[in-house]
């Protein structure tokens, strides 16, 4: 077997050449990584001084943006009612009423619902045979479509034996 020498006092350790690329890889990477770092801070600096100066542009609070949106949504849908109130062709509605004229029916109150197109009538009639006439005729009439009797009583309080009706009448657009 071979004798091995180890020299631990050696003043002078030989020439590697790769020693020396190693060395400068590691210092071009230790450049590149320190010119990242600073980039990458002011990048970060940047987008946080736009982030604040949108977040001053808006409201402080976010129930005060959900407020004034619940606000908002409100009175959009008390601003549609009102149109549609508006819209209701109450001229129509009562010429069609009108035009059934029977004497022993009397009206006591109308109520539309103008986004379902209904029209419900209260009312008083002398007896039933002149209730289901004032039906018959008001489903003929233009423009009901569709009446329905919702409900009859007879008051017990009442000598003449009147009755007290409610219906439904849904009209057609024109």
């Amino acid at each position: 077997m071979r004798r091995l020498d180890l020299d631990f006092f050696s003043v002078t350790p030989p020439d590697n050449w790769a020693s020396w690329m190693l060395l400068l890889a590691g210092a071009a990477l230790c450049a590149e990584m320190g010119y990242s770092y600073f980039r990458a801070d002011d990048e970060l600096s940047t987008a946080l001084q736009v982030i604040a100066a949108n977040e001053a542009s808006l409201p402080k609070d976010l129930k005060t943006r959900e407020q004034a949106a619940q606000n908002y949504s409100a009175e959009l849908d008390r601003a549609r009612a009102t149109i549609s109130r508006i819209a209701t062709p109450w001229d129509r509605l009562f010429k069609g009423i009108e035009s059934v004229d029977i004497d022993s029916i009397a009206v006591l109150s109308l109520e539309p619902d103008a986004q379902a197109h209904t029209l419900n009538i209260r009312g008083k009639a002398r007896d039933l045979a002149a209730l289901l006439t004032y039906v018959a005729r008001l489903k003929e009439t233009k423009p009901f479509s569709n009446v329905i009797l919702l409900n009859h009583q007879f008051p017990q309080d009442d000598p003449q034996r009147q009755v007290l009706f409610s219906l439904t009448a849904h009209w057609a657009e024109q």
